[in-house]
């Protein structure tokens, strides 16, 4: 096969690949491919990449096509590194790299440098081959090499955004399979229209992070003086990026203590168990989180009667219902999360201390305001 049918058979079966670089004028003659005058001014680096540099002559394909008028330098690489090509390039220059991505397509990557490293613009071209790097497929690869650095020089071809690039480059190669089927067309990699559908496409849902952690609890309760005590708390968390949803559940002891109601003293301790919903905001490395909902204490009542004080009522355990609102803030420190909250408790019902006479001495206070320190596992 001579080289003037090759390069007939290379034109009839890429046209599809010439179809999708609309706008492109340059055609190549019967002859030598007659080189644009756009590409010549500016210098185009091509690199071969594995098989494409030591097989068939795609080189020397190349170089026929942009002819001696362009700045054209072609080298061979074993194989490639995705930090050439994301990475810093000379300034006004078109960089090429072609690679066998099966042994039936090969992937052309074009990076198009401006004056900053930010005005680099990127395009992806899939080229199918019969038989490798042969002269009909190195033709056929030389031809869309030098179509598409024409276009995108004249910037008459939609690019692709850096993100796809990456993503493209970062992708595993499956090993081709036989196939029936005639080589597909050329297929260029658009631009994602929308980062948001871009971003819900590829997000593979929620992660869910169970939570347990310790804290220590202390609030001011009025008349009860300040209550105090360890806690655990058992929970899980949605996460959705830098957001998350879940739910806790919290359980302290209150440690007794003794409070001085007119001539009594009273020893108060218990047990309080919330469960709420909590929500979480990743900030850095900083945790911020609300948490809203209802819970339960249970209040022991432990007058000390003396002989000349007032007669109190007879020891209990008062069953209290209330309503919280939490926010939090926490740190990673190694494997875990250390932070504190600032809470606050609501008690739709006032909760006070009789005499066994019936006169009131003191009562809990319906707003209790509390501060608690707490290490998380997460």
């Amino acid at each position: 096969m001579n080289r003037a049918l090759t390069r007939v058979m290379a034109l009839v079966t890429s046209s599809a690949c010439l179809a999708l670089a609309a706008g492109v004028a340059a055609q190549p003659g019967t002859g030598a491919a007659g080189p644009s005058t756009v590409a010549a001014a500016t210098p185009v680096d091509v690199v071969l990449v594995g098989r494409a540099g030591t097989e068939g002559s795609l080189a020397e394909r190349i170089r026929s096509w942009f002819g001696t008028t362009t700045t054209l330098s072609i080298v061979n690489e074993r194989e490639l590194v995705a930090e050439r090509v994301l990475g810093p390039l000379p300034t006004r220059r078109v960089a090429v790299w072609v690679t066998e991505r099966t042994p039936g397509e090969a992937r052309l990557y074009f990076a198009v440098t401006g004056e900053t490293q930010a005005a680099t613009r990127y395009l992806i071209r899939d080229v199918p081959l019969n038989k490798g790097f042969d002269e009909l497929g190195s033709e056929r690869v030389a031809q869309v090499v030098h179509s598409s650095v024409t276009a995108l020089i004249e910037g008459s071809v939609e690019v692709a955004e850096r993100p796809e690039i990456e993503r493209e480059l970062a992708a595993p190669v499956e090993p081709a399979k036989p196939s029936l089927a005639r080589p597909h067309k050329p297929i260029f990699v658009e631009p994602p229209k929308s980062r948001k559908k871009q971003a819900r496409r590829s997000s593979p849902g929620p992660s869910f992070s169970p939570l347990a952690g310790a804290f220590y609890r202390g609030a001011l309760s009025g008349d009860e003086g300040f209550a105090h005590g360890p806690g655990l708390a058992l929970g899980g968390t949605l996460g959705y990026g830098r957001f998350g949803v879940g739910a806790v559940g919290r359980g302290e002891y209150v440690l007794p203590h003794s409070e001085h109601f007119e001539d009594l003293d009273i020893t108060l301790s218990g047990f309080a168990a919330r469960l709420g919903a909590r929500g979480v905001w990743i900030v850095g490395e900083t945790n911020l989180d609300l948490e809203l909902g209802a819970g339960l204490s249970w209040v022991r009542y432990d007058p000390e009667e003396t002989l000349l004080g007032p007669i109190p009522l007879a020891r209990d355990v008062g069953t209290r219902f209330f309503e919280f609102a939490s926010v939090g803030a926490s740190r990673r420190v190694g494997p875990l999360r250390v932070g504190g909250r600032l809470e606050l408790e609501l008690y739709p019902v006032r909760y006070h201390y009789d005499l066994k006479s019936g006169q009131e001495i003191g009562s809990a206070s319906r707003l209790q305001p509390g501060l608690a320190l707490e290490i998380v596992f997460d």
